[in-house]
């Protein structure tokens, strides 16, 4: 048996004295510097800093989601010296969760840098600005770093609190930023413990960037095995008639027309992209699978030696569904099945055509038996927890993976409601491990 000797319980009490004060009351004030729970060297977050416990972070039921100028971050491309709104909005449905605090910092990769400034926006004075504590560690050099976080405890309306502020993005193209948040749904009962943590963080690409999913057209962030497209002037470098070269076989080549492309991951490995297309002024291809996660470069190797490098982010699901224009909004590029009440299944089309024109061709909800809308996108068969909504409401996911079609191509199958007869377009919106896509259109009758 092991035992603690004298000296060493000794110890462990006058510690634990010490600390009491710390573990017993939580801060009512925001979030020390430095609590954001970003991917930056030393950065904490509220648990790991001792001022609330509960859950594990994200481990409760309810988010923290980061809105800049009305844009989910994820979606946000930021142009140099705009100064745009941001909204943190920390949600939980727990009806004892009675308030709500946040932390939020905006800085370089690495976390050394503060990336453009945070500021009070008219109309919400209960957000302040922190520049002062420890910088993170070394090999950063010495830095203010700025955060924002509460003044006070804010009460949650139906489940969610707001805090809005100014982020003013830095005066000239500072490459990939990371924006990292931490939301408290706190019990308000001044105490540690009950309290939940939920964290989140994106990286943000200025908005020139020229890469982007095929399906949805977002970046900077992809995942292994998604189809992506970039965009360029004179790519093949055959002239401006070219009609560039498709890939015709599998598996798939890593050079089309004289041109190929690499991925070089954040653990500093290089691997080659399976190319689908290359025209003059667009490449399309994968993600290579083994990529790590983190900040990354997509290498485009021209056909005369020009080689064009930009910045991407690499995570292990990136979701997009594809629409019939190619927009990302919009029409889904879909098709359904009718399972009648005897197992027989037919397929429905829903696109069609009219005096040249795509249309979209309305699903009867009103049949007996089930109908199912199988959409398709890339950037999702690394998940492992997908869901729909359906003009806001869940609906049952029956299938979600790899088409086995073609390269990088998923495929999700929604179950929708005969309730939904009659309400024209739905807007159907997939998640993927927390991450949603793009919202798609199918209309019914």
């Amino acid at each position: 048996m092991r035992t603690i000797g004298l000296r060493a319980i000794t110890v462990l009490a006058i510690t634990a004295l010490v600390c009491l004060p710390a573990l017993m009351t939580a801060r009512d004030d925001g979030a020390p510097p430095r609590r954001t729970g970003g991917p930056f060297p030393g950065e904490r977050n509220c648990t790991n800093g001792m001022c609330h416990a509960g859950t594990d972070p994200n481990g409760g039921p309810g988010d923290i989601t980061v809105l800049i100028g009305g844009m989910p971050v994820h979606e946000y491309a930021y142009t140099p010296g705009e100064t745009v709104p941001v909204e943190v909005a920390v949600s939980d449905p727990d009806a004892s969760q009675t308030v709500r605090g946040f932390a939020l910092s905006v800085r370089s990769p690495e976390g050394c840098f503060q990336a453009g400034e945070l500021a009070t926006i008219e109309g919400d004075e209960g957000v302040r600005f922190q520049t002062g504590g420890r910088n993170t560690p070394a090999p950063c050099p010495a830095s203010p770093l700025q955060q924002a976080t509460h003044t006070a405890p804010r009460a949650a309306e139906d489940g969610v609190a707001r805090f809005l502020f100014n982020w003013t993005a830095p005066a000239a193209n500072a490459g990939p930023i990371v924006f990292a948040a931490a939301g408290n749904a706190a019990n308000g009962d001044s105490g540690r413990m009950g309290d939940r943590i939920y964290l989140t963080s994106a990286v943000v690409l200025p908005a020139d960037n020229n890469v982007v999913s095929s399906a949805s057209g977002r970046g900077p962030t992809f995942s292994p095995g998604q189809i992506v497209s970039f965009f360029g002037e004179n790519l093949t470098q055959r002239g401006i008639t070219s009609a560039g070269e498709q890939a015709t076989m599998r598996p798939l080549p890593t050079t089309l027309a004289g041109l190929s492309a690499s991925v070089i991951d954040s653990a500093g490995e290089e691997r080659q992209m399976p190319l689908l297309l290359a025209v003059n002024t667009q490449v399309n291809g994968l993600i290579p699978q083994g990529s790590a996660d983190g900040l990354g470069t997509l290498k485009v190797s021209l056909p005369l030696g020009t080689v064009i490098e930009t910045p991407i982010d690499v995570a292990a699901v990136s979701p997009g569904l594809y629409t019939v224009d190619g927009s990302g909004s919009g029409l889904a590029a879909a098709v359904a099945v009718r399972i009648a009440p005897d197992g027989a299944r037919t397929p429905v089309n829903l696109i069609g055509t009219s005096g040249g024109e795509i249309v979209p061709l309305p699903l009867d909800l009103s049949r007996d038996g089930q109908t199912v809308v199988l959409l398709f996108g890339t950037g999702l068969r690394n998940g492992s927890e997908v869901r729909a909504l359906v003009n806001g409401d869940p609906a049952p996911v029956v299938g979600a993976g790899p088409s086995g079609e073609f390269d990088g191509l998923d495929q999700v199958n929604v179950l929708l409601d005969p309730g939904l007869a009659g309400s024209g377009t739905v807007s159907i919106v997939v998640t993927v491990d927390g991450k949603p896509t793009n919202a798609v259109d199918v209309v019914v009758q």
